[in-house]
């Protein structure tokens, strides 16, 4: 079994969340190791470079399921560098599984979040359409 330490991730919709968890490479020649229940850690399987992310519930007490706080967010920010926007609040990590609840909206909203401080992650975006140089 292999802990992804790198990428957490978070599953939300307007009123319900998973909150943020670790991811969990599940290996298949090992499939027992996902047979435990976390409400922190979710397993991760992949089969033909495809990766399947399961066990995902709400475990959200209250609206709102996420906030843009300073003193919720700044913790991710080291030595100043860093970026985050929203965080999961108004969830219970200890809910009971019996007390978990399905998503049933119709689109949730998924964040992978790279919490490594010894490498930089960066998205290059570009607009492909050609323009006219200046002369």
């Amino acid at each position: 079994m292999i802990v992804l330490h790198l990428i957490n991730g978070m599953v939300y919709t307007r009123h319900q969340s998973t909150g943020e968890f670790e991811l969990q490479y599940i290996n298949h020649l090992n499939e027992l190791d996902s047979i435990t229940w976390s409400n922190t850690v979710k397993p991760l399987q992949e089969w033909n470079k495809i990766y399947k992310v399961s066990d995902l519930q709400d475990i959200s007490t209250s609206s709102p399921v996420v906030t843009s706080n300073w003193s919720d967010i700044q913790s991710y920010y080291a030595n100043g560098q860093g970026y985050i926007d929203k965080v999961a609040t108004n969830v219970n990590i200890n809910m009971d599984q019996s007390d978990l609840r399905e998503f049933d909206d119709s689109y949730v909203n998924i964040r992978l979040i790279f919490n490594q401080d010894d490498y930089k992650l960066t998205m290059h975006i570009f607009d492909s359409m050609q323009f006219k140089s200046l002369p």
